[in-house]
């Protein structure tokens, strides 16, 4: 009984890996033609320039996110639940803090300078840059949070979750790309949409955590003595 429960749940990390890797590929080659040829060259090329930006802001979580979903799975796997809440807590507030210094100096640095100038941008408007990289960095540090949340799955043993969910995450973010490009030319919806998706997703994934795993419960708490140790 244990060697096919092993036996499916290899089975399982190995087809949803299949598919996060398989889509990303795909929505690669799929999505560049279609760019070039609705929005053009030169407006993709903006778009391309103005959506790097905000990934930059990776190295920002200082390794918050892999290194807790790390510690996390390896304090459920020896059965010290309360620790790993508090862990997943004290996550939450760092990623908060974090995006709250962030976001502050984009907001001053908006009303100082002209991004589309900076950026030597030709089409996109100084408004439509500067509320597009607002949303943009709120979509990056929402994926922070959203990547230790999933990491419960990983956590309890469900990697295959763990990677469906986050291929469900990359394929709203892909349609509602899609749809706008189609569409018309505005990257401001784009990342509004974005954003405002993947908050969705968070309180869908999260609720679903509650209900699966008795000690889990959403929450911030300030605890930067935990963070530092991380």
């Amino acid at each position: 009984l244990n060697i096919k429960k092993i036996n499916l749940l290899f089975i399982r990390n190995l087809f949803s890996g299949f598919i996060n890797k398989g889509f990303i590929i795909f929505s690669q080659i799929l999505l560049i033609p279609i760019f070039i040829s609705f929005w053009g060259k030169q407006f993709y090329g903006e778009w391309i320039l103005i959506s790097t930006i905000p990934n930059y802001l990776t190295s920002v979580d200082f390794g918050i996110n892999v290194t807790t979903t790390t510690a996390i799975s390896g304090l459920v796997a020896n059965g010290n639940y309360k620790e790993a809440l508090k862990m997943y807590k004290a996550a939450n507030w760092a990623f908060l803090f974090l995006f709250f210094i962030i976001i502050t100096i984009f907001i001053n640095a908006f009303l100082f300078f002209n991004w589309s100038k900076i950026l030597g941008l030709q089409i996109l408007g100084e408004v439509e840059v500067e509320l597009s990289l607002f949303f943009l960095i709120g979509n990056v540090f929402i994926s922070f949070a959203l990547g230790v949340l999933l990491g419960i799955y990983r956590a309890e043993g469900r990697y295959d979750k763990f990677q469906n969910f986050n291929t469900l995450t990359a394929i709203c973010d892909q349609l509602i790309i899609l749809f706008f490009v189609i569409n018309g030319k505005n990257i401001f919806l784009i990342s509004l949409f974005q954003f405002f998706v993947k908050a969705f997703l968070y309180i869908i994934f999260m609720q679903n955590l509650q209900k699966k795993y008795n000690w889990f419960k959403f929450g911030i708490e300030k605890n930067n003595k935990l963070i530092f140790q991380i």
